[in-house]
């Protein structure tokens, strides 16, 4: 029976495991933090100077109809502030969404790439290409392994049933039923 926290509101099953790789976006998120740390310093020393300097040539006017209003001023420079750190940010965001879909595509190939082995039947470990490290293919070559040790104790197992066959002495039906009755198991095995 599922419980209230498998279910949401409508429902589907929630996912539980979320698909991030703390190495990579751990420091994308660092070089954002500083990216914005450093552009809300240098906007904010850019606005000192510039408002520093429309309120110093707004005091010393002579003649008072010549003064510019200074709230214009203020929000044209703040605009440019805006305008300025909205371009960077996208490109910031450019930036990160090309190197983090390059990893993924580089995980996917290798794990394609692993698949495609598998389904020719080739259990051998390594690929042409060097792989990016990821739960994901740790996985695959987890199970990889454990489907070749499998596969040698099927082999294994049907030397013995061979030599039995062939020896043409006495074969003891207990023993010829274990190795059997394992064979047959270790082929039903699911891993």
């Amino acid at each position: 029976m599922k419980s209230a926290a498998d279910n949401n509101i409508h429902g589907h099953r929630v996912r539980r495991r979320k698909l991030i790789d703390l190495r990579l976006q751990g420091w994308l998120l660092l070089a954002l933090v500083v990216l914005e740390t450093a552009m809300l310093v240098a906007a904010m020393i850019f606005l000192y100077f510039r408002f520093s300097a429309a309120i110093e040539a707004n005091l010393f006017t002579i003649h008072r109809s010549a003064q510019q209003p200074l709230l214009p001023l203020f929000l044209k420079e703040m605009a440019i502030v805006i305008v300025t750190m909205g371009v960077i940010n996208t490109l910031a965001l450019i930036l990160a969404n090309g190197l983090w879909m390059g990893h993924i595509k580089r995980v996917l190939a290798a794990f394609r790439q692993q698949l495609q082995k598998v389904g020719r039947l080739d259990l051998t470990p390594g690929l042409s290409d060097p792989q990016p490290e990821h739960e994901v293919l740790a996985l695959l070559e987890s199970w990889r392994a454990r489907e070749v040790a499998r596969c040698e104790r099927v082999d294994e197992l049907l030397e013995h049933l061979k030599q039995f066959a062939d020896s043409g002495t006495d074969i003891d039906p207990h023993q010829l039923a274990h190795w059997a009755n394992e064979l047959d198991h270790t082929l039903q095995e699911v891993r």
